[in-house]
């Protein structure tokens, strides 16, 4: 593909052709001279060959620094959708823990209408269950609601005391309640978060004799901040590139700048054959990718997405060299 109109973006290009330039000044030169001296030289054919040697160099050297740039998109794009694959992955083994604790049960196999005595102590229950969970979320600093529910959607406890929901109509209450899976996971929006777009993992609390469904423990990831954090250790060095969450239809989930990139607008989450694209009044090279999966966990079907403006794509000379693997593990360790 020929990409010889980027070479007014690529620095390293036009030295390249200024000191090639200065060559064929010389064999003027050359050829000036022969004329005045009457010798008979004729350098035509020797300068028209060497020009014609000099054409795949450059056109390799063009190749090479637009391949350079596209690479380093593609590292910081697949970095940041893996980390977070990952970290999801960590979590997913919560909800099943916490779906077991005593607590939990105990809210919801006891009759509320038994006694005065029994509604004293599932009060007591259920503010040490609040408190169980403020703890959790203190200690881990990803979830920003855990709700517990019955069987009908009716909220027993929940974290966020902001939150106005009193009973849910979300259908994933029924899905966990009847799912083979260890999870239920969905992103979308939910009357059981502010019915904002939100990341809710759940699973159902059942009776560890019987088997019998009591209710659903929901936990609502605040991956936006984990996001950012990923964002920031990736952006450090060149912060010229926009980084972004897509979902599957290329809305953006999340930004690394999103007075420039905003959530809710929409990238193309397929790359062009060109990976160039026109947004905001800027031309853009851009790079999308699909995780790699982490154990076989590859999350809601979200791709990662890293762009940077045409003019400054190319200005790799002014950042330290890199290497895909390495990177994934310096921002992996940073987020342990």
């Amino acid at each position: 593909m020929q990409r010889n109109h980027l070479i007014r973006y690529m620095s390293d290009v036009q030295n390249f052709e200024k000191n090639m330039s200065t060559l064929s000044a010389k064999w003027d030169l050359l050829t000036l001279l022969g004329s005045m001296s009457n010798i008979g030289m004729d350098t035509s054919e020797t300068r028209k060959a060497f020009e014609d040697l000099l054409d795949e160099p450059l056109l390799r050297l063009i190749e090479e620094t637009f391949n350079k740039s596209l690479n380093e998109l593609e590292s910081k794009a697949q970095t940041a959708i893996d980390i977070l694959i990952r970290n999801l992955f960590e979590r997913t083994a919560d909800i099943g823990f916490l779906a077991t604790d005593d607590d939990i049960l105990f809210l919801n196999s006891a009759d509320m209408s038994a006694s005065e005595e029994m509604r004293e102590i599932k009060i007591k229950k259920k503010e040490a269950l609040t408190e169980r969970f403020r703890e959790y979320v203190a200690k881990y600093s990803v979830y920003e609601n855990i709700i517990l529910l019955d069987t009908k959607g009716k909220v027993l406890v929940q974290l966020d005391t902001t939150n106005p929901i009193t009973y849910s109509k979300d259908p994933l209450i029924q899905e966990s309640l009847r799912t083979y899976q260890g999870y239920v996971e969905n992103y979308r929006c939910s009357d059981l978060n502010h019915n904002k777009p939100s990341l809710i993992y759940s699973y159902r609390v059942s009776n560890p004799q019987t088997e019998e469904p009591l209710g659903v423990l929901c936990l609502i990831f605040r991956f936006e901040n984990e996001l950012q954090s990923i964002f920031r250790k990736l952006t450090r060095e060149n912060p010229y590139i926009a980084l972004a969450l897509l979902g599957s239809d290329g809305t953006v989930i999340a930004s690394s700048s999103a007075h420039h990139v905003p959530i809710g607008s929409y990238l193309s989450p397929r790359n062009n054959e060109d990976h160039q694209t026109y947004y905001d009044g800027f031309e853009y090279l851009y790079q999308s990718v699909k995780t790699s999966g982490y154990q076989g966990y590859f999350g809601p079907g979200w791709i990662g997405h890293a762009m940077v403006p045409l003019h400054l794509a190319f200005r790799s000379s002014l950042r330290p060299s890199f290497q895909k693997n390495n990177l994934f593990e310096s921002v992996a360790n940073a987020q342990a």
